[in-house]
């Protein structure tokens, strides 16, 4: 989309009202502009039919409403960004871009989202506006603490800036920043060498059938769509157990829970495991004597769709120790809700004693929260094993939803920061160029009427329609489709003549 600075427009409005904007433009006269500019963008963003910013995009369907939703996170798109539907031109069964036939099928705008019938997959394609941009006047100050999709102006570059973040406080939306601040992380025991023995720890771990942080809960009995999995891995990260149920409609939690317990118990991987189950708590307890890993315990209620269920480690494994042995060392890394940001890596950076970086990462998924972030993690420093033999001696557990340890034989130090996607901060709200005559006259209007200048202002609003109409003419060919697909494009051939 071929944009333009929003100061051109807030200025262009100043100067039409018979205001110097660099001398003479007070705060407050320019938020009551800015106010004007934004209604008069929503108006005319989607008046015609501008290919500029209209988009393509690929979406998953609700199998069971057979809608997909108007705050859409297009899956090719990463990192991923979820955008507001305001205008729908058309819903397709396969992307359109890649065929000729007619793939395009009926839909209907409700109040769950937008119905696609019930002849589709598990995609759909929607060719669509994005709802309008908004801008604002306010220039950026540096104690405001703003808030993610907050707006700020700066008039050194005359750009208009959306927050991309929660707590984003001093940080100029036109400089260089620094990157965030490192997660926090302490070294809660120092390495050290023994000289009296203690019997092995077994590890334990409690699997309770509820979704992490209770945002979904489980229906009792699921649906016939649904699938419960859980798979476990010895000390090297390689899986050496299993289990898993496919929902019938009919069954209670309870006896999907015995099936699971059943199956691990058959499974010759987890040979001298002890595994139980708890049909009044629907809870799973393994134990083992060695620093195995629970690294998945999901419900699926459709696919896509997937939860991460509640996984506690009730006791740590602690390899039973003699004389001059080793007390690892351990450092604990704590990360808060408020610290989860979709779309952002979160690496770990390990130092040896001779001062070499070993790094893992993890890039957060839109509907993670901070203990899938954590067990993302885990799972990263045992897949950094594969390529990097320092992580063999890393030991990553997960003792609370916000809290993973690390453990190793070794003196090293840990670094734990935040990779936001993109620029870290700010992000620069792109002003239409193709509107920008037709939004200044319609704002100066709307100012002419606040004055009780209606007949002046009619005037202005009769320019604004022309600008529009004159840019649509431009861009929309008489002998092309329209992006409505309601006007088919003349025949070259014609029958009798």
């Amino acid at each position: 989309m071929r944009t333009t600075k929003f100061q051109n427009v807030l200025w262009g409005v100043a100067y039409k009202i018979g205001l110097d904007p660099a001398v003479e433009l007070l705060d407050d006269q320019a938020d009551a502009l800015a106010s004007y500019i934004n209604e008069e963008l929503r108006d005319q963003w989607d008046s015609a039919d501008f290919p500029e910013w209209t988009k393509i995009q690929k979406v998953a369907v609700d199998s069971v409403t057979h809608t997909i939703p108007y705050e859409i996170a297009p899956i090719q798109v990463a990192p991923v960004t979820t955008e507001t539907i305001g205008r729908v031109f058309n819903v397709y069964l396969i992307d359109p871009r890649t065929t000729d036939v007619p793939v395009d099928t009926p839909f209907k705008l409700r109040d769950d989202g937008i119905y696609v019938g019930l002849e589709h997959g598990p995609y759909v394609w929607v060719k669509y506006i994005a709802a309008a941009p908004q801008v604002t006047a306010k220039v950026w100050v540096a104690d405001n603490n703003y808030a993610k999709s907050d707006l700020a102006y700066s008039a050194k570059t005359g750009e208009c800036y959306k927050s991309k973040t929660n707590n984003n406080i001093g940080h100029d939306p036109t400089g260089t920043n620094a990157p965030p601040p490192a997660l926090t992380t302490e070294v809660t025991q120092e390495l050290e060498i023994v000289n009296t023995g203690s019997a092995a720890i077994d590890a334990i771990f409690d699997l309770q059938m509820l979704v992490v942080g209770g945002v979904v809960p489980l229906p009792d009995p699921p649906s016939s769509t649904a699938e419960f999995m859980v798979r476990i891995a010895n000390e090297a990260g390689t899986l050496i157990g299993q289990a898993t149920h496919d929902a019938t409609g009919s069954e209670s939690l309870a006896t999907i829970l015995a099936d699971l317990v059943t199956q691990l118990q058959a499974d010759p991987g987890l040979a001298g495991f002890t595994i139980t189950g708890n049909a009044g708590t629907l809870t799973i307890r393994i134990q083992h004597s060695s620093n195995f890993s629970v690294f998945r315990w999901m419900y699926v209620p459709i696919t896509p769709i997937k939860h991460w269920m509640q996984v506690t480690q009730i006791q740590a494994y602690a390899a039973a120790v003699t004389s001059t042995d080793v007390i690892r060392k351990a450092i604990q890394l704590t990360l808060t809700q408020d610290q989860v940001i979709p779309g952002a890596t979160y690496q770990l950076t390990f130092i040896d004693l001779d001062s070499t970086e070993h790094v893992a990462q993890y890039t957060a998924q839109m509907s993670d929260n901070d203990s899938q972030i954590i067990q993302g993690l885990a799972a990263a420093v045992i897949a950094a094993a594969a390529t990097d033999t320092f992580f063999t001696d890393i030991w990553a557990q997960a003792i609370t939803e916000t809290n993973l340890t690390f453990s190793s034989s070794r003196d090293i130090s840990l670094t734990a920061t935040v990779i936001l996607p993109g620029s870290p901060w700010w992000a620069v709200v792109s002003f239409p160029f193709v509107l920008m005559n037709a939004v200044i006259d319609g704002a100066y209007a709307s100012a002419l009427k606040e004055e009780g200048q209606a007949d002046k202002a009619t005037g202005e609003e009769q320019g604004a329609a022309a600008s529009v109409s004159a840019a649509a003419a431009k861009i929309l060919a008489p002998n092309e489709d329209i992006l409505t697909n309601q006007q088919a494009a003349r025949s070259r051939y014609r029958i009798g003549q």
